[in-house]
């Protein structure tokens, strides 16, 4: 391929306010900001546009940091999304692995080509709690806009008025599911995706629910307990609407994470987790855990050998951002 430079067009960034809008219907137009070793971040909803909009490259100095704009755009009301996420090349992790661990970051995008479950599970299954947002990413018009939406559950108190703003914090709390397509429902003991529902042992059980509905057919209705299989259920629908409903007690004897999807021959919705903390504890895949900490220890490595600093503070400030994310895993390894 040929490779392409973007040049943005800062005039269309609407920020909180909608650049188009009708009845139930807002448009807002935000930024990108990338760094090509240390990642990408969509930040949504921020009152004025977070600057600068990239660093690093083969001319330019790496004194800046994702957590940088993490921190700015959680000042101007916004939410942080990593975009084309979990990206490990040459054995090193984007800082935004870091950011994750640490909390900077809200939610993880998934797009029609770009569906990294196994990814999702690995993180979860270390303990490292993130809601899913869609997004339409694109080379080319080949792809629609809106092929991978994200559904977030307002609370029903929340006025239509401030549907973006609430909309915003909906996802930030983790109400979501992803979907091409199939209407996606899915609690535990009734408390919706992002929930952390605390128990203690004995081992107890949960009830879990979830529903699927969609306008052509979507496979299976599958749940899932620490990336596990714990029942599918196809649809017996020979014409739309294409439905199927599942509802039963889980044995919970560990800390996990619970989740419901639909994967078909053309479709895909996938929930955001709901985690159960048993005694306290998350869930904390010893192998996920290692292998989050030597990539992070592989970044270190490009900070020294690779980043190019003119500003030996803004080179601690971001090794200070990794070993912390480290100083994270190896207590979660305890």
């Amino acid at each position: 391929g040929v490779a392409r430079s973007a040049i943005p067009n800062m005039t269309a960034f609407s920020g909180q306010q909608p650049a188009l809008e009708k009845p139930g219907h807002v448009v807002a137009v935000n930024t990108l900001n990338l760094h090509p070793v240390l990642g990408k971040l969509a930040l949504l909803h921020c009152h004025r546009a977070v600057f600068p909009l990239g660093f690093g490259g083969a001319d330019a100095s790496d004194d800046w940091s994702l957590a940088d704009w993490c921190d700015q755009c959680h000042r101007k009301k916004g939410l942080v999304v990593w975009a084309d996420p979990f990206r490990f090349e040459n054995g090193i992790a984007p800082e935004a692995l870091a950011d994750l661990i640490a909390g900077r970051i809200d939610a993880v995008e998934c797009t029609p080509d770009n569906r990294r479950v196994k990814d999702w599970y690995h993180a979860w299954s270390a303990g490292i709690r993130f809601p899913l947002v869609g997004a339409s990413g694109k080379e080319s018009n080949r792809t629609a806009l809106g092929a991978m939406r994200t559904y977030a559950k307002l609370n029903a108190v929340e006025p239509l008025t401030q549907l973006q703003a609430n909309w915003i914090e909906a996802v930030r709390a983790g109400r979501t599911f992803v979907t091409n397509g199939p209407l996606l429902h899915f609690d535990v003991n009734q408390n919706p995706p992002g929930s952390i529902i605390d128990k203690n042992s004995p081992a107890k059980s949960v009830w879990i629910r979830a529903r699927v509905e969609s306008a052509v057919p979507f496979g299976s209705l599958e749940l899932l307990a620490n990336g596990n299989s714990l029942i599918r259920i196809a649809s017996a629908d020979t014409a739309p609407p294409f439905k199927a409903t599942v509802e039963f007690e889980q044995l919970i004897d560990g800390p996990c994470w619970l989740a419901a999807r639909c994967v078909g021959t053309d479709t895909f919705a996938h929930t955001s987790p709901v985690f159960v903390r048993l005694d306290g504890k998350m869930p904390a895949d010893a192998a996920a855990l290692q292998g989050y900490f030597d990539l992070l220890g592989g970044t270190l490595e490009w900070i020294e050998t690779t980043g190019r600093f003119e500003m030996q503070r803004r080179k601690e400030q971001l090794r200070a951002v990794i070993e912390q994310a480290r100083q994270s895993l190896r207590t979660r390894m305890t």
